[in-house]
């Protein structure tokens, strides 16, 4: 028995050493994980306040049915953004309907921030008028649903000018509701959403809250950005419903249908041709705007952020925009123009990169966007070749 013990006494002696070095070792442990990890803390605060200060636009957004990119929607009772305008027009005062779909809507923009409003802006500032402008674009909208709109509510307020915003969406959407009966938008007519609850309220201030950070966009964006160089992300539009601008710019690939491009601006020609009857019949007169996607107004490389293979492009967008306005014989507004003029002019003052489209998107414009197309409407307005006095007072039955 004295032999058996004295055998193990190494073995148990060594156990309990190690399990005295263990327990001395777990505060050294754990104090280099704490020190690391508060490196990392510090590393991460650091790259944060860096984008803070270097490149707010990548700062969360936060969307719902009253927000977009956090700043409220603010749709009145008549199913447009902004003030009411109220039907009875002031002595002399000009009028003008704004139409389109989220380029004009403001997407991502205050409505302030809107070309509609800057143009409104713009008009008080230079000219002698009472001036109204009423945004009723709605996103996702096709010509023939602003039409609809036009002849069944908006032309009861009797604007002497019309001016719609030409988007690639709108033309490639067209094309794929041509046998679709047009109807009402659906935000024209939308009821005021409910009252949110408390755990509602709280949790969209968590929301608004956590968007205030920018590196989790800047990750994420970086890395779609990846994605679509690797081509693991493509643009290739679905065949059944090629929604998107890539259609209107006549991609050339499998899966765009023989012809669908044509067909579309041949669709954009003859809702155009209605809707410029529309308002022709009420005195009022059309101007129709084309606003360009970032990657075909500019062919470098930091206004392709999402890697469109341009040479898969057949189509000038803008160019067949000109022509059917030519061709209907209505005021055309050339919004590509319009953005590389403004863009060298901030430019060449600043001498800072200006993008004029919101962060990561080639559809939405900034606010310096939107300032260049309200200052292109503006001037075509001002021009002589729209009539500012309404010809016939029209009340729908």
């Amino acid at each position: 028995m004295t032999t058996q013990t004295n055998s193990l006494s190494p073995v148990l002696t060594s156990s309990s050493t190690a399990a005295r070095s263990a327990a001395k070792s777990w505060p050294r442990v754990v104090r280099v994980l704490a020190t690391d990890a508060m490196i990392a803390l510090v590393a991460v605060l650091a790259v944060e306040c860096l984008l803070q200060w270097q490149a707010p636009e990548y700062r969360g957004q936060y969307y719902d049915q009253t927000h977009t990119a956090s700043h409220p929607i603010q749709m009145n009772d008549e199913g447009f953004r902004g003030q009411p305008v109220p039907l009875a027009k002031q002595p002399g005062e000009m009028r003008i309907l704004a139409l389109g779909d989220s380029v004009t809507f403001g997407t991502a923009m205050p409505v302030s921030a809107t070309w509609p409003a800057r143009l409104a802006e713009d008009w008080r500032q230079s000219q002698a008028q009472p001036v109204s402008v009423i945004n009723a674009a709605i996103p996702g909208s096709t010509v023939r649903q602003m039409t609809y709109a036009y002849e069944r509510k908006w032309r009861n307020w009797k604007p002497a000018a019309v001016a719609i915003m030409v988007t690639a969406n709108m033309v490639s959407l067209g094309w794929v509701q041509r046998d679709r009966e047009p109807g009402m938008p659906p935000l024209a007519n939308a009821a005021p959403p409910d009252a949110p609850g408390r755990l509602a309220k709280w949790s969209r201030q968590v929301d608004l809250w956590s968007i205030r950070l920018c590196l989790p966009r800047y990750l994420s964006v970086q890395s779609q950005r990846g994605l679509y160089l690797l081509g693991l992300i493509h643009h290739d539009p679905n065949v059944k419903a090629p929604v998107g601008p890539m259609l209107a710019y006549g991609w050339r690939g499998n899966t765009v249908p023989a012809g669908a491009a044509e067909e579309a601006w041949s669709q954009l020609e003859q809702d155009l041709a209605a809707l410029r009857d529309a308002v022709a019949r009420d005195g009022g007169t059309l101007i129709v705007g084309f606003s360009p996607t970032r990657f075909a107004a500019w062919d470098s490389l930091r206004d392709n952020e999402k890697w469109v293979p341009r040479r898969k492009l057949t189509v000038d967008a803008a160019a067949n925009c000109r022509r059917i306005a030519r061709q209907l014989d209505v005021t055309f507004i050339d919004g590509e123009a319009a953005l590389r003029q403004r863009r060298q002019a901030l430019e060449s003052a600043s001498h800072r990169n200006v993008p004029l489209f919101i962060c990561f998107d080639f559809n939405h414009l900034d606010t310096e966007g939107h300032g260049a197309l309200a200052k292109a409407v503006l001037s075509s307005l001002t021009s002589g070749q729209v009539s500012q006095h309404h010809a016939a007072e029209v009340t729908l039955p």
